[in-house]
C-alpha cells in the first residue's frame, strides 16, 4: 500500500507544480499584455498623423502620404461589425459629395482580405443597381500594423487627417456621425 501512496503523492505534487508553472505563465503573459496595451494610444487631435504603407483592394500600395494635400477620413472596420457597415454607407456618402473638394475616405479592413473585397464588392453592385455607380471609398488590407500605430482598441475606429497630415478628428464605436461630417466639412474649409 506504501508505494501507490507515494506514486499518488508524487502525481499531487507534480501536479501541482505544473498548475504554479501555468499560473506563473498567465501572470508573466497578463503583464506583457498590458503593457502593450498601454502602448496603443490614439494620436491626439492636433498630432500628425502616423504614416502608413499598405496593399489595397485594388493591388496597390497606397501610402498616407500619396493623399497629403487632401482631407483623409480613416475608418477602421470589418465586415462583420454591425456598427461598421451601419456607417459605411455614410462614409460612401461623404466621398460621394466631397470628394471632389478634395476629401477621400480609405476604408482600412482589419479582417481576412476575402471577406472585405466580398463585402466591397457587395456594396459596389448594390450602388450600380441604385444608380449610383462605384463607391470612391478606396479599401486597404491592414496588413502592416496600421490599427495598432492609430491606437485602435475597437471598431469603428474614424480618423480625420487634415490637409497637412495632422489629426483633426477621432471617434471610437457606434455613432459620432453628426459630428464625423461636421469635423470633415470643417477640415475642408481649412487652407
Amino acid at each position: 500500500m506504501g508505494a501507490p501512496r507515494k506514486v499518488a503523492r508524487r502525481a499531487r505534487t507534480v501536479g501541482t507544480l505544473v498548475l504554479l508553472m501555468a499560473i506563473g505563465l498567465l501572470v508573466t503573459n497578463g503583464i506583457s499584455v498590458v503593457r502593450n496595451l498601454r502602448k496603443l494610444r490614439a494620436p491626439a487631435p492636433g498630432r500628425l498623423a502616423p504614416a502608413f504603407s499598405v496593399r489595397g483592394i485594388d493591388g496597390r500600395q497606397h501610402q498616407l502620404s500619396d493623399y497629403r494635400g487632401k482631407v483623409v477620413v480613416l475608418d477602421f472596420w470589418a465586415s462583420w461589425c454591425g456598427p461598421c457597415r451601419e456607417k459605411f454607407p455614410l462614409l460612401e456618402k461623404l466621398q460621394d459629395q466631397f470628394g471632389w473638394r478634395g476629401l477621400q475616405v480609405l476604408a482600412v479592413n482589419i479582417e481576412s482580405q476575402a471577406d472585405a473585397a466580398a463585402f466591397m464588392d457587395k456594396r459596389d453592385r448594390a450602388r450600380q443597381q441604385s444608380g449610383q455607380g462605384r463607391s470612391g471609398v478606396i479599401a486597404l488590407f491592414d496588413d502592416a500594423g496600421v490599427a495598432f500605430s492609430y491606437g485602435v482598441q475597437t471598431i469603428p475606429y474614424v480618423v480625420v487627417v487634415g490637409r497637412d497630415g495632422s489629426i483633426v478628428h477621432v471617434h471610437a464605436g457606434a455613432g459620432g456621425t453628426t459630428e464625423l461630417r461636421e469635423k470633415a466639412v470643417v477640415a475642408l474649409a481649412a487652407p
